[in-house]
């Protein structure tokens, strides 16, 4: 059975999506696309708390982001967190591209706001502090290789610093994501990564382009920013190819969101 019981996810979304543009190197291309994003975020933070929201056992809401946008209300900590990121990787562009920066005083309330979501015992909670059991999450075997669980490793290795190290799983993962394109520039819509309280399921539609255009546009920009003869072969070879494919699919996913 599939039931609604969401308004969308559209702050989650947008937030990661920028952060994908970013690390594609492929800002001015998509500048007009960037703004519009920009301003969504910016006009989707929670500027006030609900009143008396803590008699209610609501969390502080100011300052936070949503899973949908600022009329939504209830604040999510990993949504407020990723805004923030993409709010502060879209300060480093020109604003003639992407338009004015939030004001210094919300990137504070939003800080605040993450800070609120501290437990006692030092993690960090998504919704709300915790009060009861910890969530159940569960992972879904496709039995076949999984665009988005590919990008998502990808991202990790990544940050930990294997292109340096070892780069080769790095590059057969990158193959993989490239021939499970499609020729519209989309990569396929598999199986729903996962589940929480052991019963829902969220399809998060973006997923399948934007995490591997993060981790196909990272791994393109770590490569040239390699140094070496042998490396620089390595990325005239694949990194152009990477660049293609990061375009293509860009250029697509801007096209399904209209």
């Amino acid at each position: 059975m599939a039931l609604p019981v969401y308004g969308g996810c559209q702050c989650w979304e947008t937030a990661l999506i920028v952060q994908a543009y970013c690390s594609s190197g492929l800002t001015k291309e998509f500048a007009a696309t960037l703004r519009k994003a920009h301003d969504f975020i910016k006009n989707s933070q929670v500027t006030k708390n609900c009143p008396s929201y803590s008699s209610f056992y609501r969390e502080r809401s100011k300052g936070s982001w949503t899973l949908t946008n600022g009329e939504n209300g209830w604040p999510i900590a990993d949504t407020t967190a990723e805004c923030l990121k993409a709010i502060l990787l879209l300060s480093k562009i020109p604003s003639n591209q992407v338009g004015d920066s939030i004001k210094e005083e919300r990137l504070f309330d939003a800080v605040d706001c993450l800070l609120s979501f501290v437990n006692k015992d030092g993690t960090l909670s998504s919704a709300e502090s915790k009060r009861t059991t910890p969530w159940v999450e569960e992972y879904v075997d496709s039995g076949r290789p999984h665009a988005v669980n590919t990008a998502w490793a990808m991202l990790g290795l990544i940050y930990a610093g294997h292109v340096e190290i070892d780069p080769i799983p790095l590059h057969r993962a990158a193959m993989e994501l490239i021939h499970m394109q499609l020729d519209t520039g989309e990569f396929p819509q598999q199986e729903i990564v996962g589940s929480f309280n052991s019963s829902l399921f969220f399809n998060y539609p973006n997923y399948r382009n934007l995490f591997p255009i993060w981790a196909l546009g990272e791994f393109r920009h770590r490569l040239l920013a390699k140094k070496g003869v042998a490396t620089m072969v390595l990325v005239v070879v694949r990194g152009e190819a990477l660049r293609a494919r990061v375009l293509r699919a860009g250029a697509c996913s801007v096209s399904s969101r209209r």
